[in-house]
């Protein structure tokens, strides 16, 4: 099955759980949504600034805020750095000459992905997820969930990350390299702009001897980390890095504030 096929039938059954997250999430910021001049359709707003994080006035009253993804829900991301690795604490590496993902937002705090790396060897052994073509490695698509990992007495400055992760029991990833087979767990907070419409962003993954240059936790949840086990080793630390621009459907915001 070619790529974007996986992707239909993954996302077509991943949106069912995430359809489920999202009628629980909770209605308190942060949440994804749009930030709409209302004014345009001569409607009082009640917000005064484009990004929804400042209350209207008497006088200026252009925006209001639209909670949920929308629409046109979905994005998509592609690599710009000459390559991705991963790379766990004790050395072993794996490089990959591309990498794209595509996913879409569910829900207020909620959304799923999928990555796709291409090309990927480890010591000139092609590192495959069974099932794909030789060299690439496909995650499940993989739930995500809006957290705050510092909160600040102002809230438009309160730090927020999107934890993604398998459900419960789940693999991050899994690939083999030659014999060696590698299951990737745990899960991984990514960045996220925050109280700003954005269509386009560009976000940088970095790690260190297979620590991720990440936060390691949201307030009040469990560490969020990855772990590899290699072959039958003992599960050891594991980090990604790429870099890539993330493209969304429409522009969406991630509002610290409402």
């Amino acid at each position: 099955m070619g790529r974007s096929g996986i992707l239909a039938v993954s996302f077509a059954a991943a949106l069912t759980v995430g359809a489920g997250a999202a009628a629980s999430a909770s209605a308190e910021a942060p949440e994804y949504g749009r930030c709409v001049n209302v004014a345009v359709l001569g409607k009082v707003g009640a917000f005064k600034n484009s990004g929804c994080t400042v209350r209207a006035t008497a006088t200026e009253h252009k925006f209001e805020w639209e909670p949920g993804p929308g629409a046109k829900p979905k994005f998509s991301s592609h690599m710009t750095s000459e390559k991705a690795t991963i790379e766990t604490e004790i050395g072993t590496r794996v490089s990959c000459t591309k990498m794209h993902d595509a996913g879409e937002v569910t829900g207020l705090k909620t959304s799923v992905i999928q990555l796709i790396f291409e090309g990927c060897a480890s010591t000139e052994l092609p590192c495959t997820t069974p099932g794909q073509a030789a060299g690439v490695i496909a995650t499940p698509v993989l739930p995500g969930r809006l957290v705050i990992v510092k909160r600040e007495a102002k809230a438009k400055k309160t730090k927020v990350g999107d934890d993604i992760g398998p459900a419960a029991g789940g693999p991050f990833v899994e690939f083999e390299c030659g014999l060696v087979h590698v299951v990737i767990s745990g899960s991984w907070i990514w960045p996220v702009t925050t109280n700003a419409m954005i269509r386009e962003a560009t976000y940088k993954f970095t790690e260190s001897e297979g620590h991720q240059k990440a936060p390691e936790k949201g307030e009040g949840e469990p560490k969020d980390v990855l772990e590899a086990s290699v072959g039958v080793g003992a599960p050891e630390r594991v980090g990604f890095s790429f870099t890539q621009v993330q493209v969304n459907e429409q522009k969406i915001e991630v509002n610290t504030v409402v």
